[in-house]
C-alpha cells in the first residue's frame, strides 16, 4: 500500500485528540492503544511522534496551561490573584 501524501498523523491532531478523551472521560481514560484506535491508526504510529505516553499527556499539559505559567515565562506572580494567592501560600512549602 502506497504512502498517503499528506501524513495521517501530527503531533498536533495526537495532542487534541488525548485532550478530548480527558474531556469527556478523564485522564484515566487515555492509552495509546485508545488513542491509535480514536486516531483511525496502529499503535506504534504515535512512537514516531512521541516517546511514551507520559510525552502525550505532557504536551496536552503544556497546551492547556496559561501562557503566565508556562517555562520560561515570568511565572505566577503576573498570574491571576487566584495563583498568584496559592503561589505565596505554597512558595513557602
Amino acid at each position: 500500500m502506497a504512502r498517503p501524501r499528506q501524513a495521517l498523523l501530527t503531533r498536533e491532531r495526537i495532542i487534541t485528540a488525548a485532550a478530548t478523551i480527558i474531556d469527556a472521560e478523564g485522564l484515566e481514560a487515555v492509552s495509546t492503544r485508545r488513542l491509535a484506535a480514536e486516531l483511525g491508526v496502529q499503535g506504534p504510529s504515535l512512537y514516531h511522534h512521541f516517546g511514551n505516553k507520559e510525552e502525550i499527556l505532557d504536551a496536552v499539559a503544556d497546551r492547556s496551561r496559561p501562557r503566565s505559567m508556562s517555562p520560561g515565562s515570568a511565572g505566577a506572580h503576573g498570574a491571576s490573584p487566584c495563583i498568584s494567592g496559592v503561589t505565596r501560600i505554597a512558595t513557602p512549602y
